[in-house]
């Protein structure tokens, strides 16, 4: 079975699909690694 994940990027944030749920991250760059911090759920 294979594990099925979704991503969409906007700019500086990235929204994930994980089990059929959204989550949102943001993207910061740090000394030349990007770096991705959990912002929230993305409610229906």
């Amino acid at each position: 079975m294979t594990k099925e994940k979704t991503r969409y990027k906007y700019g500086d944030y990235i929204i994930r699909q994980i089990k059929g749920k959204y989550y949102i991250y943001k993207l910061e760059t740090i000394n030349g690694e990007v770096k991705e911090t959990y912002v929230a759920p993305l409610v229906d």
